[in-house]
């Protein structure tokens, strides 16, 4: 089930899901970001 947040005048969809690690990178000088993550097979 995902979920949308405002932030300003961006709307951000957010779907919660068992991960193992999650990285977030944010590039100046426009602030631009990428969130991703890594799936690994669970023991």
């Amino acid at each position: 089930m995902a979920t949308q947040i405002q932030l300003g005048e961006i709307t951000v969809e957010v779907e919660q899901k068992d991960i193992k690690n999650l990285h977030l990178s944010v590039y100046p000088p426009t602030g631009r970001a990428n969130v991703w993550n890594i799936l690994l097979p669970m023991k």
